[in-house]
């Protein structure tokens, strides 16, 4: 099973699904945090080169839904053609840990998955992402479902806002930006551009034409992180029956 993390940066997607990941080893099953050793026990150059490799087997692999998915993130449009290029190799390397983690057994728990990388995508696009057309060639591209189980941990911006002031180093774009110094206004434009994105995520895994199982948790509360993790492995096992 592949359970993907989504949420605002801030939100406490790398510690809830750590926290997850720790309490079902603890049930004795086999667990895999594939994309929390990537962001956070790797250096930059080995993050680099071990995204590229991933994202090389599905260019080599699937090379007609790779270039799909490279035009459809150009049509949207980045900030600049380099972060176009990057997150489509981000995307790209995303689907490749999905098709590597599929042929394994187990849990394996994502804090930044495909649909993470799509409201990433489409928080400084500059048109409106067709975001039914990237899941098709993403589930193309990663050769199934991108994941079997979705969480989106919900916080208010204010919360993730004042979170990601008080976190050192710049993880997400819109901490880069507080890091540098951004206004207020900047700031609250910044956020609200990145809760509408993630919203259009949200509805496309909302709506019940699509099939896609998605479970919501709140973690506006500090200091709850064992009880959400609790909750949320007890909603991973029930998924797997």
């Amino acid at each position: 099973m592949i359970a993907e993390f989504v949420g605002l940066p801030g939100c406490g997607k790398s510690a809830v699904s750590h926290a997850v990941a720790e309490r079902l080893r603890g049930e004795h099953l086999q667990v895999s945090e594939r994309s929390f050793e990537l962001a956070h026990r790797m250096g930059a150059t080995r993050r680099r080169l071990a995204k590229l490799r991933l994202a090389g087997r599905v260019g080599l692999k699937r090379p007609r839904a790779a270039l799909s998915l490279m035009r459809e993130i150009a049509r949207c449009g980045q900030q600049s053609w380099l972060e176009g290029i990057a997150k489509t190799l981000d995307l790209l390397a995303i689907c490749g840990l999905v098709t590597e983690l599929a042929r394994r057994p187990g849990i394996h728990i994502l804090d930044q998955g495909f649909f993470s990388g799509l409201w990433s995508i489409g928080f400084r696009a500059s048109s409106d992402l067709a975001l039914a057309r990237l899941v098709e060639i993403g589930v193309t591209c990663c050769g199934r479902s991108p994941a079997d189980l979705v969480i989106a941990l919900e916080v208010e911006p204010a919360t993730a806002a004042r979170r990601l002031r008080n976190r050192p180093g710049a993880a997400s774009r819109l901490q880069a930006r507080l890091d540098a110094g951004a206004t207020n206004p900047a700031m609250q434009r910044d956020l609200q551009a990145a809760v509408r994105s993630l919203r259009r995520v949200r509805e496309l895994l909302s709506a019940p034409e699509a099939g896609w199982r998605l479970r919501v948790a709140s973690n506006e509360e500090a200091g709850a992180t064992d009880l959400r993790a609790a909750e949320i492995a007890a909603g991973i096992r029930s998924a797997m029956e």
